[in-house]
């Protein structure tokens, strides 16, 4: 049965546009754009390059095929079945986590494919530390925007706060990457798509944040009652 329920939202993830174009086409088309001109001239990449993308494919995935989808899912009455246990909500949020999580995979193993073909270094280490930071980070994003199915959002509105998230969080990124001052790039390292980039060489810090995103997140899954996500606000 778990498999056969992982396969079943697999599909369903894989049957929606928007999660192939924004979390799998998206993060690849972005990467040879803009290593484009080092590709062309043949120069060695570093393994860094591929920390924002893979960054960005945790948050949109966490936010978008995870969140959003909850709302949908709620506003459509889909866990009117499950306001007499809390047993059948939590597994469902497990697989449905578990299911985008093969799709993170299919999208690192796709930037990471495109990244070898770009004659990019060969550090399995340095590879293995980029997927742990982006696992890390999907799992904590994902709990944290669990708390979506409490906020007073509709189908439309969630949409609009996962777009304004996205979109904010890209522009903090580009402003952390290209400001000099000490005080606005420790500010701005809270920032999801940074601090997922940045634990591939952890500090206390960054692992205080994701610490502190994962214990809320699982004490929030853990301490639920279902009967709030079956009436509308």
């Amino acid at each position: 049965m778990f498999w056969n329920t992982i396969a079943i939202l697999i599909k369903e993830q894989i049957r929606e546009p928007l999660t192939l174009v924004w979390n799998i086409i998206m993060p690849l088309v972005a990467f040879l754009a803009f290593n484009y001109q080092s590709i062309i001239d043949g120069s060695r990449l570093e393994s860094e390059t591929l920390f924002p993308y893979i960054a960005y494919a945790a948050l949109s995935l966490a936010l978008y095929s995870f969140g959003v989808v909850l709302i949908a899912r709620r506003e459509a009455g889909f866990f009117l079945s499950m306001t007499h246990t809390k047993r059948s909500f939590r597994l469902y949020i497990i697989y449905h986590m578990l299911s985008i999580y093969v799709i993170f995979i299919v999208t690192f193993l796709c930037l990471l494919g495109a990244f070898l073909l770009s004659s990019g270094e060969r550090d399995m280490q340095a590879f293995a530390a980029i997927f742990f930071s982006g696992s890390v980070g999907f799992l904590g994003l994902c709990l944290v925007f669990l708390g979506m199915l409490f906020l007073p959002l509709t189908l439309q509105s969630a949409y609009s706060f996962a777009s304004f998230v996205i979109l904010g969080s890209l522009s903090l990124f580009w402003f952390h990457t290209t400001t000099a001052s000490p005080l606005v790039i420790d500010f701005l390292r809270f920032n999801p798509i940074s601090l997922i980039a940045s634990l591939a060489s952890p500090d206390i810090v960054n692992i205080s944040m994701i610490a502190i995103y994962l214990f809320a997140g699982l004490a929030f899954v853990l301490t639920v009652k279902p009967t709030p996500f079956a009436r509308r606000f």
